[in-house]
């Protein structure tokens, strides 16, 4: 009975991790874009100095992302620079040792959002172990209804994990997380779903700055980075195709864990005759 149960979990899990992973597909399979996963030998080719000079945009050099890069912009749709779209770009605030508040009681306290607080399918997460005390705190430094949150900071393979700030919970953000308060008419969950669509391709990682360990990509190479942006009803029409889909992975992860967890107390039960 227990191997049955936890084949069950195995395969609903599975279903549910398939479902996430599919989710930047969804986008390159709307736009009609192609995108080549597959390593190939890399290719060297030159260009005079004055034609590179002040470019930062990781498809202008890379001969996979140019191409990529020229779908996009053929798309029928406006294709805008994340500084075109933005109303506000700051970043959070770093809290060494001696700035956090991990021992407070939780009325004194805020959660710290750090890069782990995104999961790897870009959802928010707030099991965070990191906390700063209120006070001292401005009303500019809490994350606010609606921004992206994009991971400015990580491992080169998880920098520009992004999600939507959407919990009524007060938090702050670390020096880690760059807060965009996107522009009437543009829906911030789009924003980031694309974004997580540049990291499932690896688009991110060609833009970073690599530094102790750690990669980064500045406020500056954010803003030039292009998107293709549809109308708002558009728009709207993929985040709620998009959230169908994780709302259904969620309900199939719980289901899993909520069947696991009765099939494990009835096996203890009977193990114990009761």
């Amino acid at each position: 009975a227990m191997d049955l149960a936890e084949s069950k979990r195995k395969q609903k899990l599975q279903q549910a991790n398939e479902l996430l992973r599919k989710n930047p597909m969804y986008l390159i399979d709307r736009f009609g874009l192609s995108f080549d996963f597959s390593e190939k030998p890399r290719t060297a080719y030159a260009t005079t100095a004055a034609s590179i000079e002040g470019r930062i945009d990781a498809d202008y050099y890379s001969p996979k992302f140019s191409h990529f890069r020229k779908q996009i912009e053929e798309l029928p749709y406006r294709t805008v620079s994340v500084d075109d779209i933005s109303e506000k770009i700051v970043s959070g605030f770093a809290a060494g040792k001696q700035d956090q508040a991990d021992d407070l009681p939780d009325e004194q306290r805020v959660p710290h959002l750090r890069p782990f607080s995104i999961t790897p399918e870009g959802e928010l997460s707030l099991d965070t172990k990191k906390y700063v005390p209120r006070a001292g705190l401005k009303d500019a430094d809490y994350c606010k209804k609606n921004e992206v949150i994009f991971n400015n900071t990580n491992s080169p393979e998880w920098v520009g994990k992004t999600t939507v700030f959407d919990s009524d919970v007060l938090c702050a953000a670390s020096n880690h997380m760059t807060r965009i308060t996107v522009k009437d008419g543009v829906n911030p969950y789009y924003v980031a779903y694309f974004f997580n669509l540049l990291l499932s391709i690896g688009y991110w990682k060609l833009l970073c700055t690599n530094f102790n360990n750690q990669a980064g990509v500045n406020t500056d190479t954010l803003k030039a980075v292009r998107i293709p942006l549809p109308d708002k009803p558009e728009q709207d029409q993929i985040v709620a195709e998009i959230m169908q889909r994780r709302s259904e992975a969620n309900r199939l992860r719980k289901e899993a864990i909520a069947e696991w967890n009765a099939a494990r107390a009835q096996f203890e039960k009977e193990l114990l005759g009761e």
